[in-house]
């Protein structure tokens, strides 16, 4: 960050996108004869004004937790409260399943337009429940949200590929991602170019895993984050959802794309965090910190952080991010805990 006045601007928007979407239990029907597919093209990480409610003035907090990517299987949660909504407001966010979008920053950010939508991208997901309550004289609706909220927990697959012997065709493990990323693509969960490598070797195995052959054929049927787990973990891969954004990758997996560089000016602290209990347990020779900035949506969870000053300069991979929102009051800030590359 440059010099900033840091007065505060967010966007909230909750709602559902301008079109059907299958909310309910998916099926995808898999074989070498014919495939069954779901085609979307809603960007639900965009939801239209005119379909959804729009906040960007009203007194709002948030406490948005990320998860480890070393974690299988986890996403972000969010608890995002907002103070006095009209009736009307509150009947359309306090829909389950309702896709949530909010942007915080600052209103440098906005430019001399205002637009809203060049502000950081703080969390995206699905509403899972919904209260409102009275809180002395104000009225606060508090929702309870998380990243890729129904595919994970009511999409139902059933797929199989045959036997690459049997066949007389290669067939790798390349088919069975596709086909689980086709699944959550169907679901409103975003693939980015970076986002999904399964070409690193498998443990004790030469050969990557994305072009590793299946002599006998996969096959599996039930929720979709099972059929994740079946086929990440023998293999020390991982999968979660950051931001809606599907990853795939492996527990080791250090060469992230993205790089974004800390400035001194907007840190509050950095430490040293060597915790065992979260994720992989680092060797050691690793090295885990928990640095908490200013405000800053600009880093991403699976991306690198460079930290050229202090003494733990460095270069890292950014594991969590978790967010303290309070658009009147003391907390705008993100804490990131990171692992040295």
């Amino acid at each position: 960050m440059e010099s900033y006045n840091y007065k505060r601007a967010y966007s909230l928007v909750v709602g559902l996108p301008p079109s059907t979407i299958p909310f309910g239990p998916l099926t995808l029907e898999q074989h070498l004869e014919f495939t069954t597919t779901y085609d979307s093209e809603v960007d639900y990480r965009s939801v239209e004004t005119a379909e959804a409610v729009e906040i960007q003035d009203l007194q709002m907090r948030a406490v948005i937790k990320g998860s480890d990517t070393k974690s299988v299987g986890e996403s972000t949660a969010a608890t995002i409260s907002v103070f006095n909504l009209s009736e009307e407001q509150i009947a359309k966010v306090s829909v389950i399943d309702a896709f949530v979008i909010l942007r915080a920053g600052y209103e440098f950010q906005l430019g001399e337009k205002r637009n809203y939508d060049s502000l950081p991208l703080i969390f995206t997901g699905q509403v899972m429940t919904s209260e409102t309550k009275f809180m002395g004289v104000d009225k606060v609706t508090t929702l309870t949200c998380k990243e890729g909220f129904t595919p994970a927990s009511s999409a139902k697959v059933s797929l199989s590929i045959k036997s690459a012997e049997l066949n007389q065709i290669p067939q790798t493990y390349t088919e069975v991602f596709n086909l689980l990323i086709d699944v959550w693509k169907a679901n409103g969960v975003s693939v980015a170019d970076y986002s999904i490598d399964y070409s690193r070797p498998m443990p004790k195995r030469s050969v990557p895993i994305g072009e590793a052959q299946i002599p006998f054929g996969w096959s599996y049927e039930g929720f979709l984050s099972d059929a994740m787990d079946d086929a990440c973990k023998p293999f020390g891969y991982t999968w979660y959802i950051a931001n809606n954004i599907l990853f795939i990758h492996s527990v080791e997996y250090k060469n992230f794309q993205k790089r974004f560089t800390l400035e001194e000016n907007q840190t509050i602290d950095i430490k040293r965090n060597d915790d065992k209990s979260r994720g992989t347990s680092p060797s050691p020779n690793v090295s885990r910190i928990v640095v908490k900035t200013l405000l800053d949506g600009r880093v991403e969870r699976g991306s690198k952080l460079e930290i050229p000053f202090g003494k733990l300069k460095g270069l890292y991979s950014v594991n969590t991010i978790s967010y303290e929102l309070d658009y009147r009051g003391q907390n705008w800030y993100n804490e990131t805990t990171c692992e040295v590359i």
